[in-house]
């Protein structure tokens, strides 16, 4: 079941969308790997200072170089579409609203610059109180710590997602419970595979905020794929990363946080069920 769910989410989400003529990306704008026989699709419009390019690295290939198609055309284009964006926002950094505040961290990530990011993020004034803002420092130290497995950033990664959550619990706002609750149920994963209350804690916390939720969109969708893949509700999952891919669209750009949340979920609970399978043995057996 984790391979067929593993399946769906990338292999036939990226055949869909070779199918649409939709001007997203093509099947022909991925490489294909192949770890322990689980295919994921590697987006080539990553720069390589990208942490999510660094992230998809090490989840595709741990133990070799990764075979990515580069069009360097596209890449020194995407580079300087960075360069362009910060040059244009950095000298109005202190007025910048969200939408501006996010697209300039981005660039940031995009160059190399992930440190810095957090540094801006973490002197913002409103970075005790605004919840975005918070999962916006979250989502760094995250993507840090799938590139790099540092425990420092995991803590401070599950710190930022804990306050904000916190927060989102007494303003009754669902959609930011959801979303903080179900990062958090990944993380706690990541820590501690071997005990999984924490985790399926959380992640029944994100189901129940889904449901209290009108809106069907990407995003809900895919959270309920996924808390329910932490609940072993492994059906449901799958039924869910079904709608989650037709709701994006097919677009693979928009699926792939969901899809790289899925390889490394699935890998860690296959890592425990081949656990809880193998005989004791010693002064246990």
């Amino acid at each position: 079941m984790l391979q067929e769910i593993l399946n769906d989410v990338v292999v036939s989400a990226a055949t869909e969308a070779s199918k649409k003529d939709t001007g997203k990306l093509s099947f022909s704008d991925f490489t294909f790997n192949s770890i322990s026989g689980n295919s994921i699709a590697m987006e080539n419009s990553i720069t390589p200072q990208d942490q999510a390019f660094q992230t998809i690295k090490k989840a595709l290939a741990p133990d070799s170089p990764i075979p990515v198609n580069i069009d360097f055309d596209m890449l020194s284009s995407l580079i300087g579409g960075h360069q362009d964006t910060i040059s244009r926002l950095q000298p109005k950094l202190k007025k910048l609203g969200l939408a501006d505040l996010t697209r300039y961290i981005l660039a940031l990530e995009g160059t190399g610059r992930i440190n810095e990011a957090i540094g801006i993020l973490e002197s913002a004034n409103a970075i005790q109180t605004d919840t975005k803002l918070m999962g916006l420092l979250a989502d760094r130290y995250k993507r840090k710590y799938l590139a790099g497995e540092a425990s420092v950033d995991l803590l401070a990664a599950i710190d930022w997602y804990q306050k904000a959550f916190e927060l989102s619990i007494t303003a009754n706002d669902h959609k930011q419970v959801f979303y903080n609750a179900i990062n958090l149920a990944f993380l706690f994963l990541m820590q501690n595979s071997r005990d999984l209350f924490a985790c399926r804690t959380m992640a029944a916390t994100a189901l129940m905020s889904c449901q209290k939720t009108s809106r069907n969109d990407f995003r809900k969708t895919a959270t309920m794929a996924e808390a329910n893949l932490y609940l072993g509700e492994f059906e449901k999952s799958l039924r869910y990363y079904r709608k989650a891919i037709v709701r994006a669209n097919y677009d693979v750009k928009v699926m792939s946080p969901m899809m790289l949340n899925a390889f490394y979920a699935c890998n860690r609970i296959s890592d425990i069920k081949e656990a809880e399978a193998r005989p004791a043995s010693g002064l246990f057996k």
